[in-house]
């Protein structure tokens, strides 16, 4: 006889690296609307991980890995999950009550293969650093330009983070989950990146919005901001057919032509530099202005913040690309691993797909 239909439709899958945030998640997913019964919370750490675990009805599952690859550690959470959905979560965002059942339901609603939902940063509580890198990302001059939508749409590949997102498993299922040797800061990118070439759709929806923990400002926040952006650059050269399909990518090449620009009309670049600067803190002032209200020492320092946050994504960026090109024969692994995958799954770069979505 064959083994009795598990109850569990939504696995959801969350790596702990930051125990200390972890409860406040986990206070939330235990408050869901959905039915108890119908998901389960698998947990993926490193042996000698101390959690504090509340007294739920809600099945937990703790999964030892220490090996830190993140799809190394996402694929063994998704492989313990015997459920038709699988969401992911980072330990330190906190879902809306409702986040599981709006998810289901809007999947179901759009006949997609999963949803995503914005990231919330700006928390007006907070201590001034943490104001100031919150309301940078929520700006529509930074990430948040990419958030700003108040209905739900489809979107492309690279607006679905895998730190708030809801797929069913057969997508997971479809190509093999996600790439284990590919280098860092891609796994999301590359996932649905092949999903989106197969033809499978995604929705964002507003209300599956989380509320995403930041980095303090500037330290903290532009530490994180150099180390992915250097990793983006490094991705960029080595996965160009992913990443020149993102908007945010094309505008930074486009940015090196307009420094090459002014550089070949070097006896006039102080007038140039005049007005880009001009025009740069009109911008500024003008993204800054949804904080002038309630706010205004947000109002004015965001100009500054804004400033270095581009000077540090912009450096790390072409610093990771020239690293990529200069120890090029140091990732021929990734590369083939990269070709196989997309071979795997139907992926002609030269010649289409086979579309199965």
């Amino acid at each position: 006889m064959p083994p009795p239909e598990s109850p569990i439709e939504v696995g959801i899958v969350i790596l702990v690296t930051r125990p200390e945030t972890l409860s406040c998640c986990l206070a939330r997913l235990i408050r869901q609307t959905y039915d108890h019964t119908k998901f389960e919370i698998i947990l993926i750490m490193s042996e000698g991980t101390k959690i504090t675990f509340p007294e739920t009805d809600i099945k937990i599952t703790n999964v030892l890995e220490n090996n830190l690859h993140l799809s190394v550690r996402r694929n063994k959470g998704v492989q313990r999950a015997h459920a038709k959905f699988i969401a992911f979560i980072d330990d330190d965002a906190i879902p809306p009550a409702n986040w599981i059942e709006e998810a289901i339901k809007n999947i179901s609603k759009y006949q997609c293969a999963g949803v995503s939902g914005p990231l919330w940063h700006f928390d007006e509580t907070a201590s001034l650093p943490y104001q100031l890198a919150g309301a940078a990302i929520d700006s529509f001059f930074l990430e948040g330009f990419e958030e700003g939508t108040a209905e739900s749409q489809k979107v492309r590949f690279y607006n679905i983070p895998l730190c708030n997102c809801i797929i069913k498993k057969s997508l997971w299922d479809a190509f093999g989950g996600f790439n284990e040797k590919m280098y860092h800061y891609i796994d999301d990118i590359e996932f649905f990146y092949i999903a989106w070439r197969l033809g499978f759709s995604f929705y964002v929806i507003p209300a599956l919005g989380v509320t995403h923990r930041v980095e303090p400002f500037p330290a903290g926040f532009l530490r994180k901001k150099i180390v992915t952006r250097f990793h983006a650059g490094i991705n960029t050269v080595l996965f160009h057919e992913i990443f020149m399909e993102i908007p945010f990518i094309k505008l930074a090449f486009v940015l090196y032509g307009v420094i090459i620009g002014i550089c070949l009309l070097y006896r006039h670049i102080e007038v140039s530099l005049y007005i880009l600067i001009s025009l740069y803190l009109l911008i500024s002032f003008i993204s800054a202005s949804k904080f002038l209200k309630k706010y205004p020492r947000i109002f004015l320092l965001l100009p500054m913040t804004f400033g270095a946050t581009h000077v540090a994504n912009f450096l790390s960026f072409t610093g990771g690309i020239f690293f990529a090109l200069g120890f090029r024969k140091r990732f021929q692994p990734v590369i083939a691993n990269k070709l196989e995958r997309f071979k795997n799954a139907g992926i002609n770069l030269k010649c289409g797909i086979n579309n199965t979505g």
